[in-house]
């Protein structure tokens, strides 16, 4: 199974979230213990208060009596609302909102007759022991209603701290965005191209692009080197081959060796023409890693319907029935001479890879915005597991290429560098002794619906 990848956004997104979900869950649990702590103590204060007034009240009317002492302690109590009882050893001289059962918790509440807690406090006046509270409602109240407002704050925040999570972290990683769009646009034909950065950039992203450009400037020393190499090798070779061709063409001429040695001379002469084939593909392909941008507009419909008629003897030699299903009248902006050498290379291998009694068919549709040609054979087509390949240098699949047909590995390469010069794309589809289609994408200059077929 392959994991899930994540962007940095996103990650820094849901860490800042969760992180500040767990600040304001702490913040806001703190306030409510450090509230509800401090509500308690006051109304505390306030029974203490209570408890004080019942034991004034005591050592005022005491001398008077134990109803004259009821009833003002019990006025005291409907006054306030306050929890009293007042008991002189076993007996119970007032009570009012309480069992004369009832017993003080060790946090200092007591419930009430009526079911309510009470914040109570117990002193003694002599020989009275009083109980004073007062009810916790109000606080518990309040106490649910600020849980209400901070759980909806609490939301709230996380929505607008979430947001502008999202967006500090877009903030964050957007030149490092930009250094990644960057790159996807150097290849080997702008390896001159450098990252450049908005002013304003986090000096670690600066320090990223300075490495990415120091890089760039050791693969373009590189390239350049191997590129040179490349098309000055090449350039040497042609003379040296031309001149061993010469020779080898003059001695065969004049008659003068033995059958076994012309057999060796024509030999020599087919590895020559491989080797000089082989040079001038090595300089196409050292042309197209150097990079010309081609803006020229080209008729495609012609280039086409020529390149089928060079391979029309070809495909009558060797008994391929070679047709144009379609040629929509097509213009691109490109080089002729370098997509002429692309359909030939596509035409060549088609047929290369048909046999005799099979069928190579061209076509040319306009699609969308491009020009779409398709070559389709009826050959032995290509394993599955060659496909990804066919279009790398020097690539020869044992079923699709050997040296029988006469090939270097570079014919498909050198197709894929010119339709990538051309800013366009390559495709295949093939399936074993079923054939191959070569699809070729290019953008338009121009469309004409007027259809040639043939």
């Amino acid at each position: 199974m392959i994991p899930r990848t994540r962007t940095l956004r996103s990650a820094l997104t849901l860490s800042t979230f969760l992180l500040l979900a767990c600040l304001l869950a702490a913040s806001f649990l703190g306030i409510e213990r450090l509230l509800t702590r401090e509500l308690h103590r006051d109304l505390q204060r306030a029974a203490g208060q209570q408890g004080a007034f019942v034991e004034a009240a005591i050592q005022h009317h005491a001398k008077a009596g134990p109803e004259a002492l009821r009833r003002e302690i019990l006025d005291l109590a409907d006054r306030s609302g306050a929890l009293v009882l007042v008991r002189r050893g076993d007996e119970t001289i007032a009570s009012r909102s309480t069992d004369e059962r009832s017993s003080v918790d060790t946090d200092g509440t007591v419930r009430g007759a009526d079911g309510l807690m009470y914040r109570a406090v117990v002193s003694r006046v002599g020989e009275y022991l009083v109980v004073a509270g007062l009810p916790t409602t109000p606080i518990d109240e309040l106490r649910s209603m600020l849980v209400r407002v901070m759980a909806v704050a609490l939301v709230a925040a996380l929505l607008l701290g979430s947001l502008l999570a999202r967006a500090l972290a877009s903030r964050a990683v957007a030149p490092l965005l930009a250094v990644s769009e960057a790159a996807d646009r150097i290849d080997l034909g702008h390896m001159g191209a450098r990252l450049s950065l908005p002013r304003g950039a986090h000096l670690e992203v600066q320090r990223l692009a300075e490495s990415f450009n120091r890089m760039l400037e050791r693969l373009e020393a590189a390239v350049g080197r191997l590129q040179q190499f490349t098309a000055d090798a090449a350039h040497e070779l042609r003379t040296p081959l031309a001149t061993l061709k010469t020779q080898a063409e003059t001695a065969l001429a004049d008659g003068r060796y033995a059958p076994g040695a012309a057999s060796l001379i024509r030999s020599q002469l087919e590895e020559i023409d491989r080797l000089r084939d082989l040079v001038a593909d090595l300089l196409i392909l050292a042309q197209l890693d150097a990079g010309s941008e081609v803006s020229h507009g080209v008729d495609l419909t012609d280039l086409v319907l020529e390149a089928v008629e060079r391979s029309r003897p070809l495909s009558e030699q060797r008994g391929i029935a070679l047709r144009v299903e379609q040629a929509d009248v097509l213009s691109v902006n490109g080089d002729a001479a370098q997509l002429r050498r692309a359909l030939d290379n596509l035409i060549e291998n088609a047929l290369k890879f048909t046999a005799t009694g099979g069928e190579v068919a061209v076509s040319l549709r306009g699609h969308d915005a491009n020009a779409r040609l398709e070559i389709r054979d009826s050959g032995s087509g290509i394993a599955p597991e060659n496909l990804p390949h066919i279009f790398k240098r020097f690539y020869r699949a044992d079923a699709s290429r050997s040296r029988e047909t006469g090939g270097a590995g570079l014919g498909l390469a050198i197709v894929a560098g010119i339709v990538r010069a051309h800013h366009g794309s390559v495709e295949v589809a093939s399936e074993p002794q079923k054939g191959s289609r070569f699809t070729i994408e290019l953008p338009l200059a121009s469309v004409d619906p007027t259809a040639r077929t043939g």
